[in-house]
Parts: C-alpha cells; sequence; structure tokens
C-alpha cells in the first residue's frame, strides 16, 4: 500500500470528526485504499463513505438551522386551512428512468454534480446486492442496546478484534449493528456501520410494497441535508435497499399497493417521488409538474399526503394551494377553495 493511500485511509477516519474537503481523485484513492484492507472497519467503511464522512455535532447543526435557511419541513409553513376538493386543475407527473452509477460499481468514477438537482446523492440511490455482513456476538464488546420496535435489537459496540484507533486516541471505532428477528443466525448480528447511526431514529415502514427497516438521521450532513437508509430482508439475510441524502417519507400515493419515496431536499426546495420496479428506479419532480417560481416554496404533509404550494407573487399576503395525487394515474389535482 502506498505511503498516500495510508495518509487517506487516515484522512478517513478524521471525516467521522471532522470536515473534510475531498477532490475526485481523492474519493478513488480512498475506495481503492480501503478496498486492500480485508478486516470489519474498512469493508463497511466502502460501503458507507458517501454518506456517513459528512457526519458532524449535533451543536454546529443546531447553530446551522438557527439561520436564515429556508426548511421544508411542515412545521415551517403556515397553518393551512383545507377547501374543498374538486376536479379543479390537473398536472401530469412525467417519470423517468433514474441514470447513474452504483455506490458498489468501483470501476466507475465518482460523479461530481449531484445525481439530481438539490438532491445531494451522487450515485444512485438504490442499491444491488449490497447484503449486510453478519458477525458472531463473540466478536463484539456491547456498549448498549435498545429495542427497535417489530422488528428486533439495535446494537452498539466496539470489535473485539479490531487494532484500529480514533485519531489521536487510543479509543477504538465504535459501531452499529441489529438482532432482526427471525432473520438473524443464531449468536450473530448484521454488523452496519459507525456509531451515529445508533442514535438515528429507527423504525419498520413499508416502501415498494415490502417491509423495511428505516434508519433516519436528521442531523447528517454539513449542507443542512438528512440522510435516510432503508433496509430489507434478502433471501435468507437482509441488504441495503435505498439510500437518500435528504428526508424522505413513504407513501402509496397512486393507490397501486407499492409505496413510493417521497423526497424532500433542503437545498434548492425540491420534491422528488421515487417508485422502484423491476430492479429500476423512476423519478418525477413535482417542483417542475407544479410549474413554480424560484421564489415559491413548495412542500409535503405526510399525514395528509398533500402537496402545497405557498405563492410569493400576490403582494403582501402569501397564497397556499393544496394538491393531492390522482388514484391510479400518474397526476397532481388541485384542491379547490
Amino acid at each position: 500500500m502506498s505511503e498516500y493511500q495510508s495518509q487517506w485511509q487516515s484522512k478517513v477516519k478524521d471525516g467521522l470528526f471532522g470536515e473534510e474537503t475531498f477532490t475526485n481523485e481523492m474519493r478513488m484513492s480512498v475506495l481503492e485504499a480501503v478496498d486492500h484492507k480485508p478486516n470489519y472497519f474498512f469493508r463497511r467503511w466502502k460501503k458507507l463513505a458517501g454518506a456517513v464522512m459528512v457526519c458532524i455535532t449535533a451543536g454546529i447543526m443546531m447553530l446551522y438551522w438557527s439561520g436564515d435557511n429556508t426548511v421544508t419541513s411542515p412545521s415551517n409553513h403556515p397553518a393551512l386551512t383545507e377547501g374543498t376538493e374538486g376536479f379543479g386543475l390537473e398536472l401530469p407527473l412525467t417519470f423517468k428512468l433514474l441514470e447513474g452509477d452504483n455506490m458498489k460499481d468501483l470501476d466507475s468514477p465518482y460523479q461530481i454534480a449531484n445525481i439530481l438537482p438539490g438532491l445531494s446523492n451522487q450515485y444512485n440511490p438504490l442499491r444491488t446486492n449490497d447484503f449486510i455482513e453478519q458477525i458472531p456476538l463473540s466478536d463484539i464488546n456491547l456498549i448498549d442496546k435498545k429495542e427497535i420496535i417489530g422488528f428486533g435489537t439495535a446494537l452498539h459496540y466496539t470489535l473485539v478484534h479490531d487494532k484500529e484507533t480514533k485519531p489521536g486516541s487510543d479509543e477504538k471505532f465504535e459501531y452499529f449493528g441489529f438482532i432482526a428477528d427471525g432473520i438473524s443466525q443464531a449468536n450473530t448480528l448484521f454488523h452496519y456501520g459507525f456509531s451515529p447511526l445508533y442514535d438515528a431514529e429507527l423504525s419498520t415502514t413499508r416502501l415498494s410494497g415490502q417491509d423495511v427497516l428505516k434508519v433516519d438521521m436528521q442531523v447528517c450532513r454539513t449542507d443542512g441535508e438528512a440522510c435516510v437508509w432503508y433496509i430489507k430482508k434478502d433471501g435468507k439475510g437482509m441488504s441495503t435497499y435505498l439510500t437518500f441524502e435528504s428526508a424522505s417519507y413513504e407513501k402509496d400515493l397512486d393507490g397501486d399497493g407499492r409505496e413510493e419515496a417521497i423526497v424532500i431536499t433542503h437545498k434548492e426546495n425540491q420534491i422528488y417521488i421515487f417508485k422502484e420496479q423491476d430492479g429500476k428506479l423512476q423519478w418525477s419532480s413535482v417542483r417542475k409538474a407544479l410549474n413554480v417560481g424560484k421564489e415559491d416554496v413548495i412542500n409535503y404533509d405526510d399525514s395528509r399526503g398533500i402537496f402545497t404550494v405557498q405563492s410569493s407573487d400576490t403582494g403582501q399576503e402569501k397564497s397556499v394551494t393544496m394538491y393531492r395525487y390522482a388514484e391510479g394515474e400518474n397526476k397532481l389535482i388541485k384542491l379547490e377553495d
């Protein structure tokens, strides 16, 4: 292993506790370096390098959110008075096949630009054959555990045989894994990633017509975005299914029995709807379908499945228009006042 690669392995570890600026060349060097290190730490890092590197402390993020940034959370919009639903304006949603490198395709160069405007993913969110490693419980030193309702148990631990330590200290790296009821083999756990994921919101939900574990880290990226991992049962094991570097919700919008992912970005105030079909990911832009102005704010109310537009061109009073998804059709229907 070259001296350059060794230096960048250290920078990978430092990235969990501070911010590094990565060039395209640096990213490829990191991937090449970790692929040559056959232990738990480096194998898992290869799977999570695109997301966990950008995790920072909650204190810094709280300072960031206290600024004048526009947030797409429903709580940041004025209370809405729901009008009477009518067959008003119909706006078609155009779905396209999402192109982009898969994170596991290490022979492909990393993309510099985001895969879609405002969406921080630089690779295809749909993961293929990204199976999660199972290791013996005897290989860990347990720090903490907690129940994941309807799923199993989350674990926070260090690895018994891990010789790698945190930069500038003799402390071992800490990790997150889980035991899935009815899936995990006896006396084993699924070894997933670094310990910040243990503090994420862990819940079961449904996506694309199947049960999944959702790992939702609201405090994740330096640019204000969340990170979401969806994990599914895959044969006799489990695998990562979809990852989004923005807030994500799940709902069967069109009534076909398969839940779509509704992804809301902080950057550029975008909303995307994703559908997985036959191993391919399709997407549609809600902002484009609504044909709104740059200063108009769009949002999604997950409790009601309603999309809203807060217009900025009506004088002193900002009007709010609501749309619902048409059952059985790829279109939005305006809810009349």
